[in-house]
C-alpha cells in the first residue's frame, strides 16, 4: 500500500525501537538506588538490635 517504510504506519516497529533505545540508555546510567551513606556514630552511642515482626509490633533488644 505504501511504497516507503513509515514508523507512523507500522507502530509496532516504533515501539520496539523505542524500548531498545531505553534499554541501552538504562545500561549506561549509574544505579543510585543502592547507594549507601556512611554514618559515623560516637563511641559512647548505645547499640541495639531492632526486629520488626508484624508492623507496628517491634522488638528492641528483645523487648517491645
Amino acid at each position: 500500500m505504501f511504497p516507503f517504510h513509515s514508523l507512523w504506519v507500522y507502530t509496532m516497529l516504533r515501539c520496539v525501537s523505542t524500548c531498545l533505545l531505553a534499554g541501552v540508555v538504562a545500561l549506561f546510567l549509574p544505579d543510585t538506588s543502592q547507594a549507601q551513606v556512611h554514618r559515623n556514630f560516637p563511641a559512647q552511642a548505645l547499640r541495639g538490635e531492632l526486629s520488626v515482626n508484624a508492623p507496628p509490633d517491634v522488638l528492641l533488644n528483645g523487648r517491645p
